[in-house]
């Protein structure tokens, strides 16, 4: 009779063991489920605050007329998505993977790739660079496409983004869509559920939703957007080869780049008005010789500062938060222009700062 309550007991410790075990690996799916799905909300935010700066969603990839591909959509919204100066560093007038930028893009310096994972996935990285586990909509970001909201139409309907599928894009891809027209889960050309019962998409709208891997397949289309969406050229192979990881840096030929194209600055006749067009980068994250050069530009931009009585100035491009600094430091500074400025999200806290006594122009002129 003991030996019956002792294996009754057993069998009923070992079911309350595997209910509780099952409960917990069901609890951190969902976590990770809910932590995905935060993601790429975040990731259509920062796709409507580029339309709101750009008047178009970002192309899928810039290339140049030859095909030379140069930046791809996700590396496009970094300055939306962080406050990390990655945007700043990356030269978008040269391919990502262009020897004098590659390693921007290699997981130990870009973090923003991280925020583009899907947390229930292990697979990460390739040859050093971060892996994306979302891709576009093809008909929606493609080959320099500039499709606006108002082209989208129903943005609660049309498709955005969603689960990529395998192979997986790494951030600084120029390619990184998919096309909707493919049944979920049927190709490497399509979108994926990441083995789940249900696939995360992110709509037109911004919302995310979890869509049936059995959905029915024509609705499932109708989600890739109106017609008058289809690309008009034959989209290229979106499936390029992942570079070798870097295993050298010139960062001789970057500085010389810097050196040469990268530092310029302007006072006008009257010494009231400079006009900043530079493209710096960090310089704790480069060489001595790189910090070395960018320290001298700095005694170079004070000086110039200190010839005028600079009142108003107009920034271009990158500016770095050390040569912003630097432009405070005019005591008689009224306005500051960043309409030109392409990581706003990074300087305009340090401008708000002395708010009391500079504007700070970022409306588009009607008059331009």
């Amino acid at each position: 009779m003991n030996i019956l309550k002792i294996a009754v007991g057993l069998v009923l410790t070992v079911v309350v063991l595997t209910l509780l075990s099952a409960a917990v690996l069901n609890g951190r799916e969902q976590a990770r489920r809910s932590d995905w799905m935060y993601r790429l909300k975040e990731i259509g935010l920062a796709l409507h605050n580029y339309h709101d700066v750009y008047n178009c969603l970002p192309p899928g990839g810039i290339f140049s007329e030859a095909g030379q591909g140069y930046q791809g959509w996700p590396s496009r919204l970094a300055q939306f998505q962080t406050q990390t100066p990655f945007s700043s560093w990356v030269d978008d007038r040269i391919p990502w993977d262009d020897p004098r930028q590659i390693e921007w893009f290699t997981m130990a310096h870009c973090r923003e790739g991280r925020w583009w994972q899907d947390p229930g996935l292990t697979l990460t990285e390739k040859n050093t660079f971060p892996l994306i586990h979302v891709a576009a909509n093809s008909w929606v970001m493609h080959r320099n496409s500039h499709v606006t909201l108002q082209d989208v139409g129903d943005l609660a309907s049309t498709l955005l983004a969603a689960d990529a599928s395998e192979p997986f894009d790494i951030y600084g891809s120029t390619t990184a869509w998919r096309d909707a027209s493919i049944p979920i889960n049927s190709s490497p050309s399509g979108f994926s559920s990441h083995g789940r019962p249900m696939a995360h998409c992110l709509m037109a709208d911004a919302t995310v939703r979890s869509v049936d891997v059995n959905v029915d397949a024509s609705i499932w289309k109708q989600m890739q957007g109106p017609e008058s969406l289809r690309p008009v050229d034959k989209l290229i192979d979106r499936i390029p080869g992942i570079p070798p990881a870097p295993t050298h840096f010139d960062r001789r030929i970057w500085t010389d780049m810097f050196h040469k194209d990268s530092q310029k600055a302007t006072l006008t006749a009257d010494g009231q008005h400079l006009i900043l067009n530079t493209e710096s980068v960090d310089p704790c994250l480069l060489s001595e010789r790189r910090e070395e050069v960018f320290q001298s530009w700095l005694i170079e931009l004070a000086a110039l500062c200190a010839k005028g009585d600079v009142q108003s100035a107009k920034l271009y491009r990158y500016p770095s938060p050390e040569e912003v600094k630097v432009l405070l430091s005019c005591k008689n500074l009224k306005t500051v222009d960043i309409r030109a400025i392409r990581n706003a999200p990074v300087i305009r806290p340090l401008l708000e700062q002395e708010s009391h006594r500079i504007q700070i122009i970022e409306t588009p002129d009607s008059s331009e």
